[in-house]
Formats: C-alpha cells, structure tokens, sequence
C-alpha cells in the first residue's frame, strides 16, 4: 500500500499554477507457483488547482502476471482499466469530460551470453502541471553487456508518444526521443570510472516547435559492499 500528497504553491512568478495531488494505491502479489507471480492492485489520484478550477480524477483496478519461461527468459504482464474525469472553470462550466479504457504494460527480459536485452511497452495516465490528464505511451529497448571483467557498456532507446486522455481543446499533443549510451569501467576493487552520453528530442504534434538537448556525464564512484 501506498499515498501520496504532494502540494505545489507560491508560483506567482514563474509562469506555473498551485495544485494539489493525492494519489494512492493497495495491492496484494502471490507467488503462484516457483517461476509465476501474479497480482491485483487498486489505485486512485486525484488533481485539483484551486486558482483556475481544474479537477482531474482518475481510479482504476490493474491485475499482473510475471513469469519466468526459462532461466534466461521472463516477462511481465499489466493489464489495467480505468475511469478518468476531468473539470475546467467553476463546475466544469468551460470543459467537461470523462474517459474509460484499458492500460497494458509489457516488459520481456532475454538473458544471452555475457549480455542482457529488455523491451517494454508501458502505458501512464497522470495530470501535467496544469491539470489535464495525460496519456503517455512508452517504449523502450535496453541493452548491456559486460565486455571485460572490469569493462560494462549500456544503450538505453526510448520513444514517449504524449497525447489528450480527453478531448480537451488546450491540449497539444507530443513525442519524447530519448537515446542514452553508458560505459563503467572498475578502476580498483570498489572505484569504478562511468561515463555517459544521452540525446533527447522533443517535437509537437499539433503546433510548431522543437527542441533537441545533448548531454555528457562523467564521474567517479566507489561502490562498497
């Protein structure tokens, strides 16, 4: 089980909006057999900005499966419904809406020789800052591997399509790209060298504008037992 309550305020001058956000969720995971797990959770969140009348709430019911076909083979099933409503302007007076559908996250792991690869399709309904409710459809690839003993390389793809849960007429939807290669190298016992790249671009569907961003990291860390 889990809540959270998070307060966002004295945002007068920076162009964002006070709100509120409380979300929770209860769930129970049983161990089916040696190799499957399965699960039932119920979660809620609710959105509510004071200063524009914004109300968002969203309650849904998520079973899960994870299973291991081998030892170098498992998977992760979510499957999710959920009922989402949204309120703009006193009562819902400017926009009124309410959504229901299915959610289904996937990941598969391939263990493979001195190598590791995941995919993942995952699903999120979560407010942005100004209250409308956002539907964000992730897919990822993962690949590490461990060239050397002192010597582990990693490539991180990401795509993010963002889009309306709603037919609210302020939304703009958008595309997320996000590529991340990483290199640790173990220097002496617990000091490890690691070093990253990432690129990330950011374009609107319905709008013009871009926005492209690269990054290095370098550091040094030590990682004791």
């Amino acid at each position: 089980a889990s809540y959270i309550d998070v307060t966002h305020e004295d945002t007068e001058t920076t162009g964002l909006i006070d709100y509120v956000y409380q979300s929770g969720f209860a769930g129970l995971q049983k161990s089916m057999t040696k190799y499957t797990e399965a699960g039932l959770t119920a979660y809620g969140s609710r959105y509510e900005a004071l200063a524009v009348e914004n109300e968002t709430d969203d309650a849904g019911l998520q079973a899960s499966l994870a299973s291991a076909y081998s030892e170098s083979l498992t998977f992760n099933l979510k499957l999710s419904w959920h009922k989402s409503t949204i309120k703009v302007g006193p009562d819902g007076g400017f926009f009124r809406d309410t959504n229901e559908g299915r959610l289904l996250d996937l990941e598969l792991e391939k263990q493979l020789d001195h190598s590791n690869l995941v995919f993942s399709v995952e699903n999120e309904i979560k407010p942005s800052s100004s209250g409308l409710l956002e539907r964000h459809d992730r897919y990822r690839i993962d690949v590490s591997r461990q060239f050397t003993e002192r010597t582990m390389g990693q490539v991180k793809l990401i795509n993010t399509f963002v889009d309306d849960v709603t037919e609210n007429p302020l939304f703009v939807s958008w595309e997320y790209r996000q590529a991340i290669c990483q290199l640790s190298y173990r220097i002496h016992q617990n000091w490890y060298f690691w070093g990253s790249y990432s690129y990330a671009w950011k374009k609107y569907e319905d709008a013009d504008g871009s926005a492209e961003s690269n990054a290095v990291l370098l550091s040094l860390r030590y990682q004791g037992y």
